[in-house]
């Protein structure tokens, strides 16, 4: 899936070749290509990888250079030295990345907590059987009489979110996890 996002970046450019860095996804290569007869330098903006489209390149001074740039060649022509600052504003669709991440719910019993004494605790295990069963350790503890505290080892790359978790004890209580993670399928 691919959305269009605007970005603005000010890059002083130089006579051999810079990347010009919009995003972790977005960049764009100036390349110099010379100096014409009539006193220009141009430029050659490209990136075979990204659908941009440049919008706006204004000069140090803030001048609007965007006339200066020709589309169908991608080139970029200017009378200042090759070694100036532009900001160029551009359009460009990226691709978005899925976020896989799986719903985890832990059901704890309260009876569980109601004979643990204070700053005692139970540990037990998380298996995700659907992600080549990977195990989680996660400790409950008793903080105050009528609070716990949850707390999940995370030895793999895997963001999970509530990890630091405190409730209050009820009967049941239904603890939902997004365990996220750049899973390999």
């Amino acid at each position: 899936m691919y959305k269009k996002f605007d970005f603005v970046k000010k890059t002083k450019l130089s006579a051999g070749k810079t990347f010009i860095k919009f995003g972790e996804s977005a960049v764009l290569r100036a390349v110099y290509i010379g100096k014409f007869e009539n006193g220009y330098h141009c430029f050659k903006i490209g990136n075979p990888k990204l659908d941009f489209e440049i919008m706006k390149i204004f000069d140090v001074v803030e001048r609007d250079m965007t006339n200066k740039y020709d589309k169908s060649k991608k080139t970029f022509v200017t009378y200042l030295s090759p070694d100036s600052t532009y900001t160029f504003h551009i359009s460009a669709n990226i691709q978005l990345k899925p976020d896989r991440f799986t719903n985890y719910q832990l059901h704890i019993p309260a009876d569980e907590f109601r004979n643990l004494k204070l700053r005692n605790f139970i540990e037990a295990e998380i298996v995700l059987p659907d992600h080549d069963n990977l195990k989680f350790t996660y400790y409950v503890k008793k903080i105050a009489p009528s609070k716990v505290e949850l707390f999940i080892v995370n030895p793999y790359d895997v963001e999970i979110q509530g990890m630091n978790f405190q409730t209050r004890l009820l009967k049941e209580k239904k603890i939902i996890f997004h365990f996220r993670h750049k899973w390999p399928f």
